[in-house]
């Protein structure tokens, strides 16, 4: 409804907003969401191949371009996904429902 209300009225109501107070807003945001994708999900995830993609697709995209960096993560992620899922092995079980 605030939304609402902010958006009927043209966004008069964010010019009362002081711009530090937006500016510190919008930084807290940023390091938080560095802070949940960066820092504490590499401590969560085992293998650490699959969170270096992320900073690569990071470092990629202020040099080559997102659209660039976002392709070359889809490759990295389906080379990770492939060397994963051979290590685990294809077949795990073979037999039949009389065996189980």
């Amino acid at each position: 409804m605030c939304l609402l209300f902010i958006y009927v009225t043209d966004f008069k109501l964010v010019n009362f907003i002081p711009k530090a107070a937006f500016s510190s807003l919008i930084v807290k945001s940023a390091l938080d969401t560095l802070d949940a994708w960066f820092v504490r999900s590499f401590y969560r995830i085992k293998d650490k191949a699959e969170w270096s993609v992320v900073p690569f697709i990071i470092i990629l995209s202020f040099s080559w371009g997102m659209l660039e960096a976002f392709a070359v993560g889809v490759g990295l992620s389906t080379f990770v996904f492939v060397g994963a899922f051979y290590r685990s092995g294809v077949v795990k079980y073979i037999a039949n429902g009389e065996v189980f």
